[in-house]
């Protein structure tokens, strides 16, 4: 197969391939360091984001909590309580911008869940906040136990806001240990794919090498063995030409030379036959001797 190729084309065959194989080898190495930096990217971006304004959500639900306990605790103080009150509505406000930047990430259903549920118990709370601290500033709640009491309805979305926060912060913080784990995936399935693509350069190289070499110097092997044949005087060599290449004309070559030195030699065959039909021919030693005659010449002289 490879006769039909030129030498020069099969080794423009051979490194093409072996270069693919390189090219390939880079490519995968790319495509890994783009796929960790992506990692790492999301990571930084969202995940790390999302882990931080999630443990600040739940620290701002806890604020929420101890606002409104001091509050009830001081409801007898008419200026704390309108204080702890002033507390706990900027508290509200920067729960409600905590959450809106919360939003603003890339969630999965599970955290867009946890964030449904803390706003739903956001409100819930908030309503009943304001309700019994109405009835406080009105006077139908005049101590910590009736403030405790009346916000008993409100509990289970308290907790349920407390529960969803606190979920929401653990999920981010997993994500976010996590991230060391993919990259190192990552960085193995790379390392492997590159390994094997280089165990592959080397059978493919190697390969390509003893078939390249054998294409070229078995023809030159041939053509040497019939050169030596042709110079021993040797003219019925059997010279196959199979292919295109150099090393074919080569061997084509030797083989119009045999075929033109056998038909001199017939050809001098042939004259000298003649003249030894058509002519007296006598052979003499240096001594003046006869060495050879042929028949005309002794028919001739006996």
């Amino acid at each position: 197969m490879l006769e039909r190729f030129s030498i020069l084309g099969r080794l423009a065959i051979g490194f093409s391939t072996l270069l693919g194989l390189l090219v390939a080898c880079a490519a995968v190495g790319v495509l890994a360091l783009n796929l960790m930096y992506g990692t790492a990217s999301r990571a930084v971006a969202n995940d790390v984001q999302l882990a931080q304004r999630a443990g600040n959500v739940e620290r701002l639900v806890l604020d929420e909590r101890r606002f409104e306990k001091d509050a009830f605790i001081n409801l007898a103080d008419a200026d704390a309580l309108v204080a702890y009150r002033r507390k706990w509505e900027e508290t509200a406000t920067a729960l409600e911008a905590a959450l809106a930047s919360v939003r603003r990430l890339s969630l999965v259903d599970a955290d867009r869940q946890a964030m449904a549920q803390i706003a739903e118990g956001f409100g819930t709370y908030r309503r009943g906040f304001e309700q019994v601290f109405g009835r406080i500033r009105s006077g139908q709640v005049r101590t910590t136990q009736d403030a405790n009491r009346e916000m008993t309805e409100f509990k289970a979305a308290v907790h349920g806001m407390e529960g969803a926060a606190e979920a929401l912060n653990r999920a981010a913080m997993s994500r976010v240990d996590g991230v060391t784990a993919e990259l190192a995936a990552t960085r193995a399935s790379a390392s492997w794919l590159q390994l094997s693509i280089a165990l592959l350069c080397l059978g493919v190289g190697a390969t390509l090498c003893l078939l390249i070499t054998r294409s070229i110097t078995r023809p030159l092997g041939r053509a040497t063995q019939v050169a030596r044949s042709i110079a021993a005087g040797r003219l019925d060599n059997d010279i196959g030409v199979g292919g295109h290449d150099e090393t074919s004309q080569v061997l084509s070559a030797l083989k119009s030379m045999q075929a033109a030195l056998l038909e001199n030699e017939l050809n001098a065959k042939g004259q000298i036959s003649a003249i030894h039909k058509a002519q007296a021919v006598v052979e003499y030693g240096l001594d003046g001797t006869v060495r050879a005659a042929n028949a005309n010449f002794l028919a001739l002289f006996g």
